[in-house]
Parts: C-alpha cells; sequence; structure tokens
C-alpha cells in the first residue's frame, strides 16, 4: 500500500530505513554501530513523507521525502538549495515538489514497490497543483568513471538542462577531475532511479556536485510534469 506517512510510529520506520540504507548499505564508509541509528535533518519536519507498507508485516519498505512550495514563496529552503543555486529555476512560475531520500529496502527492490512509490508521487504532485517534480540524482563512486559517458548519453538525449542556470555551492564543486572530452555516449553506471526520471522526461544539470558524506555525485533533476512522455504518465496514473 502506497500513502503517506500519518504517525510517529511510521515516521520512525522511515528514518531508521534511511539509515539502514544510506550509512549501513550503501555508504562508502559505512556505520557499523550507532547509538542514533536514524538518518534525519531539519527538513524532516516541513515535509510530507511518501511512503510503501507491505501490508503483511506493517512495515515501512519503502519511502520518498516530499516538500511542495510554490514559486513566490517568502521563507524555507529546499535540501536542494544547500548544494546547488536554484535562483534561476526557483524563479519559474508554477509550484514546485521537491523530492529527496528515496530508498527501498533490499528484500524489496522490485517493479511492484518501484510502481507504487511513483504512482504515489504523481497523484501527490497532482494534489498539490505542481508543475515541476525536482531533486538530486546520485551516481555512487564506484560508478565515477562512467560520468563522462553518462553526461554524453545525456547530451544525446536531450537530457541536459539548457534554458536556465544551475550553479552548484562552492563547498559542494567537484575536487577532482572528472570530465574528458569524447567521451562515449551509455547510460551505464546511472542508477536504476536515475534511469526512471529519464524516462519520465527528466533533465539534469551539466555540473555535479560532490557529497562528501554520501562520497556521491549529485546531480540536479528537473521533471517538467507538462512535458511528461504521455505513456509513462498513464502506466503510473492511480
Amino acid at each position: 500500500v502506497v500513502k503517506t506517512a500519518d504517525t510517529i510510529e511510521e515516521i520512525i520506520q522511515v528514518l531508521s530505513l534511511r539509515f539502514e540504507v544510506f550509512f549501513r548499505e550503501f555508504s562508502t564508509q559505512k556505520v557499523t554501530v550507532s547509538l542514533f541509528p536514524y538518518d534525519i535533518d531539519m527538513h524532516d519536519f516541513m515535509c510530507d513523507h511518501l511512503i510503501v507498507k507491505d501490508k503483511e508485516t506493517q512495515k515501512v519498505i519503502a519511502c520518498y521525502r516530499l516538500l511542495s512550495c510554490s514559486s513566490d514563496r517568502k521563507e524555507g529552503r529546499y535540501y536542494s538549495e544547500g548544494e546547488f543555486d536554484l535562483t534561476e529555476f526557483l524563479k519559474l512560475p508554477g509550484t514546485k515538489l521537491e523530492l529527496g531520500r528515496a530508498c527501498v529496502h533490499k528484500d524489496y527492490r522490485k517493479g511492484t514497490v518501484i510502481s507504487l512509490l511513483w504512482k504515489g508521487l504523481l497523484q501527490y504532485a497532482r494534489m498539490a497543483g505542481a508543475r515541476y517534480m525536482f531533486g538530486c540524482s546520485s551516481i555512487n563512486r564506484k560508478d565515477f568513471e562512467n560520468f563522462p559517458s553518462i553526461m554524453a548519453w545525456l547530451e544525446s538525449n536531450n537530457g541536459l538542462i539548457k534554458d536556465y542556470s544551475i550553479g552548484v555551492a562552492e563547498r559542494y564543486r567537484v575536487p577532482f577531475g572528472l570530465m574528458s572530452e569524447g567521451g562515449v555516449p551509455s547510460s551505464k553506471g546511472m542508477a536504476s532511479l536515475m534511469q526512471m526520471y529519464v524516462l519520465a522526461g527528466a533533465k539534469m544539470s551539466p555540473l555535479p556536485a560532490y557529497d562528501k558524506e554520501m562520497d556521491c555525485l549529485d546531480m540536479f533533476t528537473v521533471i517538467d510534469l507538462k512535458e511528461m512522455p504521455a505513456a509513462f504518465e498513464r502506466k503510473f496514473r492511480l
């Protein structure tokens, strides 16, 4: 079942699942023991948490963090603004919905759960009146060598943002060389979630940010819901 979390117990399960996935499974500096095994920051108190629950066990097995705000907001910050300068993007007319902290329990990474997440995302976006969904797509350390080919693939498939500029915050600028001329276009190294965004019509920033804590490259990613391929939208319509 897909829904927004509406109990303290569900929120606790979300924070615990994120910790397990981000810090015990995927981080290059894995945490084996922690007195506070939860992934939490200030944004969690301002957001809705989209979850998928196993109806038999009542356990949260997948989640997204969602923050919706109109273009004329006066205060508050999106999580993505910590890594990127979104000044030009945020000036675009229309309500924007930030997607973040997406994860799925390792025993449930299959089509059914991913499909439920997308059905929930699109239903939430419709209810929020959102024009854009945005957030960060990540490339793990093991796939850094594929970055030039991924960028070439995005360029050849009209997958890069060109209508406005997205800057990278100084402390998140990539501290090592990545780009090389003549990368052979290839989607190898793109995580399954990033590939789903591409299928949904996403465009990504030409410059990545480097998340030192997670040791990954983040690419600012935007989906214009008015430009989403009709077949994709039909597939995940509730």
